[in-house]
């Protein structure tokens, strides 16, 4: 699992370069690492099976050592018997929006649902929506930022996924996000750039 709010392209050649022989999701809206896991920091790895069991976690790069783990455990947990996902029509999930307005999480999930569809307009509203009602969550302000990059709105994405680190300051997992955007060059341009990083952390701390 990558975890990277740009998406599958600029995952592409971390995932190549580990060597992943098997399906590696991007989880670009932090769904897993950071909403389910409760991760705060970046690198992690993560495997999951076909019926979305967690079977290992790794805080750090995925390196040769933790590539022969997630090996070892695919060759010795067996295959589990697929089964269908259980899912909601859009019509079904805009009901139950309407009958518990206060759901946060139903929200989240709708908004989720829109964008899936292509309805980013519908999903913003779900979002800006879910914020106003849990205004102390990280994550409607972090859903939107992403949203808002995939439709190529930078700056208001930017300036969300911010409002999302305040809410949350020792979330690096955010703050990493927003110095990829901000950096690239520091994170896609050859090697990550880990001592500009903490050169960066030390900035920041002192208010920099």
């Amino acid at each position: 699992m990558a975890v990277d709010v740009q998406g599958a392209a600029v995952a592409l050649p971390y995932v190549e370069k580990a060597g992943a022989t098997y399906p590696v999701v991007v989880d670009a809206a932090n769904h897993v690492a950071g909403e389910l896991l409760g991760q705060k920091v970046i690198p992690l790895a993560a495997l999951i099976d076909e019926i979305g069991v967690l079977r290992f976690v790794h805080v750090g790069g995925p390196d040769a050592k933790v590539m022969r783990k997630i090996d070892q455990i695919l060759e010795e947990v067996p295959a589990p018997a697929p089964r269908a996902p259980a899912t909601l029509l859009t019509s079904d999930l805009r009901n139950r929006v309407a009958a518990r307005p206060e759901d946060v999480a139903l929200r989240l999930r709708f908004a989720s649902e829109l964008t899936a569809r292509g309805d980013t307009k519908g999903a913003r509203g779900e979002l800006e929506k879910a914020a106003d009602l849990d205004p102390e969550s990280w994550i409607p302000p972090f859903r939107l930022g992403m949203l808002q990059l995939a439709t190529g709105k930078k700056d208001e994405a930017l300036a969300n996924l911010k409002r999302s680190l305040l809410l949350d300051p020792g979330n690096f997992l955010i703050r990493k996000q927003i110095w990829a955007i901000e950096n690239p060059d520091r994170f896609y341009e050859g090697s990550v750039d880990y001592s500009w990083q903490q050169k960066k952390m030390r900035e920041e701390a002192k208010g920099g």
